[in-house]
């Protein structure tokens, strides 16, 4: 016996049908535009490249260096590095890379989660340092260059980002602070066509908030950073 109800669905299943279409399809649009996610993986992207290049420039110093964020022994559990150096002691060096990629809507400036990633850093910092005090960490945080033109009459995303961090630096023996990392340099980097990719950045070692933005550096000069303070640290001299 047909059903009671078949014709009145049958009527209607067209619009069932497109209803079910239109849910398919908005699915895939949030999944396309969810900016979020793509900053987010856009940001790790760029971590995980300049991990590789920080790692290549450095092989000829230290053999068997390691790019890509895996773990490194912390003092409760591992740590997520993003290069990583160890000697037959344990981790010799660690380098962290922070990118702030995208202006927060709102303030139209990359100050939103400069907090967080000091958090973030800390925490990497004195884990690290906790378990393995004799290692060396640096860490690299960049931004677009317009983060050094942005807050019209006030600070810049640049010289907030300089305050922010001035204080994760400054671990001069294996006896020092162990939230603080031995090399931190903070910096920018070009997106106009006629300087993409430049660099400008600046070493906060010896920085104070209220004076001169520290002079700029360049990518060599982080890499020696890092290997001066390893040679440091450990006593060696390292191949160039």
């Amino acid at each position: 016996m047909p059903s009671s109800i078949a014709e009145i669905l049958q009527e209607l299943e067209p619009e069932r049908r497109e209803i079910l279409k239109l849910e398919s399809e908005f699915a895939e649009l949030i999944k396309k535009y969810d900016v979020r996610a793509r900053k987010k993986n856009y940001g790790q992207r760029l971590s995980d490249l300049l991990a590789r290049r920080i790692a290549g420039d450095l092989s000829v110093s230290f053999p068997q260096i390691e790019a890509g964020e895996k773990r490194a022994g912390g003092s409760k559990a591992p740590i997520r590095v993003d290069v990583r150096y160890h000697t037959k002691y344990g981790l010799g060096l660690g380098i962290s890379i922070k990118t702030l990629n995208f202006r927060d809507a709102a303030s139209g400036r990359y100050t939103k989660n400069m907090q967080r990633v000091d958090k973030e850093l800390r925490a990497e910092a004195q884990e690290l340092h906790a378990h393995q005090p004799k290692a060396v960490l640096g860490a690299l945080i960049l931004m677009p260059e317009d983060a050094r033109r942005d807050g019209s009459g006030g600070k810049t995303s640049l010289a907030h980002a300089l305050e922010v961090f001035r204080n994760r630096v400054g671990r001069a023996d294996e006896r020092g602070p162990e939230e603080r990392f031995e090399v931190l340099f903070v910096g920018t980097y070009a997106t106009d066509p006629e300087r993409f990719g430049e660099l400008a950045l600046h070493d906060l070692e010896g920085w104070s908030a209220g004076e001169e933005p520290p002079p700029v550096r360049d990518w060599s000069d982080f890499l020696e950073a890092l290997r001066s303070a390893f040679e440091r640290r450990f006593a060696v001299r390292l191949k160039r």
